[in-house]
């Protein structure tokens, strides 16, 4: 971007470095916040977790990519907590996001690292699970319901320590089976089902 020609006094060798240190560091910071606005683009800030936007268009490509193999199938976890509201209404929105980001963490330690999980409601957590059968989405889904509900969450904010538990709706099939509307509809159906036989379980579709 720039050059000098020798012999060069001091201070305008200095005075043009200068400029550059400057340029250059404009242009950093410019990229650090491209790649911020996309992060917020893609991501939920409160759980890190991928957001209800790039979730479904991440299931749109899973479906078109299973399309070719109609035999592979994809399962899709929709996880809430439950009593959320009144977590909420009882101990305030500050302890209510400690639960959210305890439970998103939870869910990543019980999940494949090709699993996606995003946040997709207030309370609400998708998971797309490829590749994989409904019996064992199904044992997958029981295993993050123990690891939530067996261990009591720790509020340091309010020093509290609270029992929370999750239902579960699992929907699996093939391409041929669904579109991701439809599975994404069985999925929430099945949480459904869940919620009415107690919470804290398991529904598959």
């Amino acid at each position: 971007n720039d050059f000098v020609i020798l012999p060069c006094p001091d201070d305008e060798f200095l005075a043009r470095a200068r400029t550059q240190i400057k340029r250059k560091k404009y242009h950093l910071a410019l990229e650090e916040s491209y790649e911020k606005s996309l992060a917020l683009a893609l991501t939920d800030s409160l759980t890190g977790l991928h957001n209800r936007h790039y979730v479904m268009s991440h299931l749109d490509k899973l479906m078109e990519r299973s399309s070719t193999k109609l035999t592979r199938q994809l399962s899709v976890l929709m996880i809430d907590i439950d009593h959320f509201k009144m977590i909420n209404d009882t101990y305030g929105h500050q302890t209510g996001d400690s639960v959210l980001r305890e439970v998103a963490h939870r869910l990543k330690l019980k999940l494949r690292n090709f699993d996606l999980i995003g946040r997709v409601g207030g309370e609400e957590f998708l998971c797309i699970m490829p590749d994989t059968r409904g019996d064992i989405a199904v044992k997958a889904a029981t295993r993050i319901k123990d690891e939530i509900c067996d261990d009591p969450f720790f509020v340091p904010e309010q020093n509290l320590v609270l029992n929370v538990t999750v239902s579960i709706g699992v929907a699996s099939g093939t391409a041929s089976d669904f579109t991701p509307d439809k599975i994404i509809a069985e999925a929430d159906q099945a949480l459904y089902e869940a919620k009415n036989a107690g919470r804290n379980c398991v529904k598959a579709a």
